[in-house]
């Protein structure tokens, strides 16, 4: 992968595409949503800052590393109210690392699925998962029934199931 500085297009790209799941990562930490959104803000303008020495193919990386340190740092301070300059990013073990990694391959994973549905399918999902519309919302939007969303969402969440083998797990 090319270690050129990723411009401002592509950054702007990573933010709209990784900032609900940086600020649904940092809620696992904390739990005030400002400091949330404030974490989440600083993380992505520290990674715009030092762009030129992350490598574009580990921008992504490098913001939930940004987010879990400054999510910790911010929870440990709350919860024992010590000063930041005694808290180090070190507190991560290696076994949480992997668990991260994990979880990123999964959202990469879901994403690489869903973008083999079908573009009202990927629609539906988007607007009644992501942006949080109801049914009839979207169904307004796409000139359908409430009945014809509920196909679409019927049909994705199979095609994820499926990818993920969830059925295997039930009794």
């Amino acid at each position: 992968m090319s270690s050129e500085t990723i411009d401002k297009e592509e950054f702007e790209c990573v933010f709209r595409t990784y900032y609900k799941r940086m600020y649904y990562f940092a809620s696992q930490f904390v739990s005030d949503d400002e400091a949330v959104r404030d974490i989440v803000s600083e993380s992505f303008m520290a990674a715009w800052n030092h762009r030129k020495g992350i490598d574009r193919a580990r921008i992504v990386s490098y913001i939930y590393t940004c987010v879990k340190n400054k999510s910790l740092t911010h929870a440990k301070k709350i919860q024992n109210d010590m000063p930041l300059d005694n808290i180090s990013s070190a507190d991560i073990s290696s076994d949480e690392v992997e668990q991260w990694r994990e979880k990123e391959q999964q959202y990469e994973e879901i994403e690489q699925e869903i973008g083999r549905m079908s573009e009202r399918t990927r629609f539906v999902l988007n607007e009644c998962y992501l942006k949080g519309h109801t049914y009839k919302e979207v169904a307004g939007m796409l000139d359908i029934t409430t009945d014809g969303v509920k196909k679409h969402i019927t049909k994705a969440l199979a095609v994820l199931r499926a990818h993920f083998n969830i059925d295997k797990y039930k009794k």
